[in-house]
């Protein structure tokens, strides 16, 4: 679930362009990308979702478009962050490479504002979680600063 938020001029919101299926029953400042279910055997039933099944993991991605504007134009770029919502020990989930914690990380230093900026979201899920344990609960959080 992703809220998008005005502070001050800047806004962040899914683009378009995003391959996993938004729903758009969200709250007013929400939004979700499902990527619907999966599974070690039967992969992915939506087409927008790729899965690779290595000996120890199955690993999931799906590629994502963020829209950031500076509706003032008092800059063009910022810095784009990213954490998971809660501390997640189980799954290893990455936002263009680069691992999330529940403290933000930098996921990319100069985003160009008014454009839309293609994103690639990978969540890794050990062989040895049970179909208990399987589901993915957590929220990926974004933060962007100018720069």
């Amino acid at each position: 679930m992703m809220r998008k938020q005005t502070e001050g001029a800047i806004s962040i919101g899914f683009a378009d362009i995003t391959k996993g299926t938004q729903t758009g029953r969200e709250p007013v400042g929400y939004a979700t990308l499902d990527i619907g279910p999966v599974s070690y055997g039967l992969g992915a039933k939506s087409p927008r979702t790729q899965v690779r099944r290595l000996a120890d993991r199955l690993v999931v991605t799906t590629e994502f478009g963020l829209s950031i504007a500076d509706n003032s134009l008092h800059t063009a770029s910022a810095m784009l962050l990213a954490a998971t919502a809660y501390p997640e020990n189980v799954y290893t989930v990455s936002v263009d490479g680069v691992r999330l914690q529940a403290t933000p990380q930098m996921v990319q230093a100069n985003v160009p504002l008014g454009r839309t900026s293609l994103h690639r979201l990978q969540i890794e899920i050990p062989n040895t979680v049970t179909e208990k344990d399987s589901q993915f609960h957590n929220n990926i959080v974004f933060q962007v600063i100018p720069n």
